[in-house]
């Protein structure tokens, strides 16, 4: 049997306009940050990494608590991850990476091609 726990390591207001593509309205929203651990199989694997402490300074994260803090309240030290599954590489999901350094990342072969090619170099894609 398998148990997947959502962690939410934080949250930011914002905009409709500012989140959604090609979204008009401008009423306010909360984003909520999640990583996802998943326990019952041969050892625990983490769904995206979080960010850092830094980042959650840098772009008004209220009520952070890294995400290796929480990994560690469901009772598996950060460095007990062995595997981490990133959706895609956008800060919020990959930033944390080195919160778990024994970790090996899988990562869509199509998402590393995207962000290493010319699309994924553009200024306005950096984040």
């Amino acid at each position: 049997m398998y148990e997947v726990y959502a962690l939410k390591y934080g949250e930011r207001d914002t905009t409709a306009c500012q989140f959604f593509y090609r979204e008009p309205s401008h009423e306010p929203i909360t984003l909520h940050f999640y990583v996802w651990l998943i326990l019952g199989g041969p050892y625990p694997v983490l769904v995206d990494t979080g960010f850092r402490e830094e980042d959650a300074a840098q772009r008004g994260i209220r009520d952070y608590v890294s995400p290796a803090t929480l990994v560690a309240r469901v009772g598996i030290e950060p460095d007990a991850i062995r595997l981490a599954l990133i959706s895609h590489l956008h800060w919020d999901h990959w930033a944390g990476h080195g919160l778990f350094p024994a970790a090996e990342f899988w990562i869509q072969r199509d998402e590393i091609a995207f962000w290493t090619g010319p699309a994924g170099r553009r200024r306005e894609r950096r984040a």
